[in-house]
C-alpha cells in the first residue's frame, strides 16, 4: 500500500511562494446628514409634523430654507429640543405652542 502524501504538490508550491498581503484602506466614511426635513425633524423631536410648522410660525424653531424646501441643522433641533416650553407636551387636543386651548 502506498502512503497517504501529508501534502500534495499543489499544496508544497504554495508554501515555497512569496505571499503577496494586499492591505486596502478602509472603506470611505458616509458624511454625516447636515440637513434635515420636516418630516425627519418630527421624528427626530417625537412631535406632530404640524408642531414643527407651528414652532417655525412661532419663531421658536429657525429652518434653513433651500428654496421652497424647509430644512433644519441639527444644532437647531437639538437647541430647540432643549427649551422648556410650558403646555408644549400636554395630550389632548392640538395645542398651538405656549398658548392654551379654549
Amino acid at each position: 500500500m502506498d502512503p497517504i502524501p501529508s501534502r500534495s504538490a499543489h499544496t508544497r508550491a504554495q508554501e515555497d511562494e512569496p505571499s503577496c498581503d494586499l492591505v486596502l484602506p478602509p472603506p470611505p466614511q458616509p458624511l454625516p446628514q447636515l440637513l434635515f426635513s420636516r418630516d425627519q425633524a418630527a421624528q427626530m423631536l417625537s412631535i406632530h409634523v404640524n408642531t414643527v410648522d407651528a414652532a417655525v410660525r412661532e419663531k421658536r424653531l429657525r429652518p434653513a430654507r433651500k428654496g421652497r424646501r424647509v430644512l433644519f441643522h441639527l444644532e437647531e433641533l437639538d437647541r430647540f429640543a432643549r427649551l422648556d416650553i410650558p403646555g408644549f407636551h400636554q395630550n389632548g387636543p392640538a395645542l398651538r405652542l405656549g398658548k392654551k386651548a379654549s
